[in-house]
C-alpha cells in the first residue's frame, strides 16, 4: 500500500453531547472517552438538546483539582452554539498513549453545566 503525499484528508472523530436537564447527570458525552488516532486528527462535538456551548467550551484539567493551560497539540474552535471542533496533531511518542482530561461546558436556562470526559491520544504504530 502506498501513501499519496498529496492526500490532505484528516481523520474525523465525532462525539455526541447530549443535554437533558431532567437526567442525572444532565450532560453526557458519547463516547465518554474519545480516542484520537496517531497524527493529525479532528474531533467534532455535536450538541443535542436545549443548550449551547460556551464561547470557550473546554477547560483543560491538570488533575481533578486544578485547571491547566491548553495542551500545545490541541486547538479548540467553537463553530456555532451546537458545534465544537478540536484539532489534534498528536505528538505522542511511540509506545505511549497520552490522556487529556477536560471539562466540556454548556449553557442553558441561565446555568452552566459541565461534564468530564477524556481524550486519549493513541501512539504511532512502530
Amino acid at each position: 500500500m502506498s501513501i499519496d503525499p498529496l492526500d490532505t484528508s484528516v481523520p474525523l472523530v465525532e462525539a455526541e453531547v447530549v443535554f437533558d436537564q431532567i437526567q442525572e447527570p444532565p450532560l453526557m458525552i458519547l463516547p465518554e472517552n474519545v480516542v484520537m488516532p496517531a497524527g493529525l486528527a479532528l474531533l467534532k462535538f455535536n450538541l443535542v438538546g436545549d443548550a449551547s456551548f460556551l464561547t470557550h467550551p473546554l477547560q483543560w484539567m491538570q488533575n481533578e483539582y486544578g485547571l491547566s493551560l491548553s495542551p500545545p497539540s490541541m486547538r479548540v474552535t467553537r463553530l456555532d452554539p451546537q458545534t465544537v471542533v478540536v484539532l489534534s496533531d498528536n505528538r505522542t511518542p511511540r509506545g505511549q498513549a497520552k490522556t487529556f482530561d477536560y471539562l466540556l461546558m454548556v449553557f442553558s436556562g441561565g446555568r452552566i453545566y459541565s461534564s468530564d470526559p477524556t481524550i486519549i491520544n493513541i501512539p504511532p504504530v512502530t
